[in-house]
């Protein structure tokens, strides 16, 4: 990992993280490990991206996300104070607080050109410029930042070999290649679990996903990648993976976010691709991150739940008897 924040030269060991934005990641971080909280999140990434305009798909997945922590929050840490910002309040005061600190929170499909800023009235420019963010960034991430990585092992059996993520989904199967389970901790240390020869429906993929998480394997330590058949690390293998922009929940301390380099866009202020991907590697070693893999994705409904479902459901209930009662 680098010693610096590759973008901007700060220098990492001298980044202050506070008790609260350790504290969230470590909520997260427990959140995420299970699967009945992972895989809904999972599930609505690509469901909300592609069934609505992108500013519309961002609103929706940030409200999702709040829900989800919320939930979290009031069944597993009651004592965790979780507030939603009113909309239209002023930036410094975040998109929520927990713990009474405020984080602004982005999402993207991996590391892309993200906006910190916009403003209606002001000019559109290109020119760069310097931003100061008065709250920590929360940062959802899901999408890799490259479609091939590496395995590299540990042992003559397991040689370096390339791989590539199970999601986004191929159009067809690729040839000479098998898909694999892999356990794949943040550090980047790796075991191949299971492999199939065939590409297998999620019954037989959740099977050994689940066997994972009843031995004590956090969800989000799971992940599908393609490795070769030639060459392909056998069952057992320890290893590592390398992989540009890992898919993640990552915080970026307000103290990193000091004279950041931005570019401008139609009026906003953007944190650009490969600034955003710095920021990620900085976190990873800041150790202010948890994976989120993205195989359930390929297993996700095309699109999200219809959503006056809900509400006609929740019409239904006043005209049940066990609401009369």
């Amino acid at each position: 990992m680098p010693p610096s924040c590759r973008a901007t030269g700060r220098e990492l060991a001298t980044v202050v993280v506070t008790q609260q934005e350790q504290a969230l990641v470590g909520t997260v971080t427990k959140m995420l490990s299970d699967p009945e909280w992972l895989l809904p999140v999972i599930a609505a990434q690509p469901q909300y991206r592609a069934n609505y305009y992108g500013l519309t798909a961002a609103a929706l997945l940030e409200d999702l996300w709040y829900d989800a922590l919320s939930n979290w929050v009031a069944r597993n840490e009651p004592g965790t104070v979780l507030e939603k910002t009113a909309r239209g309040k002023p930036g410094a005061s975040g998109d929520y607080l927990v713990g009474g600190l405020p984080y602004s929170h982005k999402s993207g499909d991996g590391p892309q050109d993200t906006g910190v800023h916009w403003d209606a009235l002001a000019a559109a420019a290109k020119q760069k410029s310097l931003w100061t963010s008065k709250t920590a960034l929360v940062y959802v991430a899901t999408g890799y930042g490259g479609v091939t990585g590496e395995w590299s092992g540990t042992s003559t059996a397991s040689a370096s070999v390339p791989l590539r993520p199970f999601w986004p989904l191929l159009k067809k199967t690729p040839k000479s290649k098998v898909l694999s389970l892999v356990r794949w901790e943040p550090s980047g240390r790796a075991e191949v679990i299971t492999t199939w020869t065939s590409e297998p429906d999620f019954n037989a993929v959740w099977r050994e996903v689940a066997r994972e998480v009843a031995s004590g394997t956090p969800a989000n330590h799971t992940e599908l990648v393609w490795l070769p058949t030639k060459g392909c690390p056998p069952v057992g293998s320890p290893g590592t993976i390398t992989l540009s922009g890992r898919p993640g929940f990552f915080v970026f301390p307000a103290d990193l976010l000091q004279d950041v380099p931005t570019g401008r866009n139609n009026r906003g202020t953007l944190l650009k691709k490969r600034l955003v991907l710095a920021l990620m590697e900085s976190a990873m070693h800041l150790s202010t991150w948890t994976p989120m893999p993205m195989w359930y994705a390929g297993f996700a409904a095309p699109r999200p739940p219809d959503l006056y479902l809900a509400q006609r459901s929740e019409f239904d209930r006043r005209f049940s008897s066990a609401e009369r009662a």
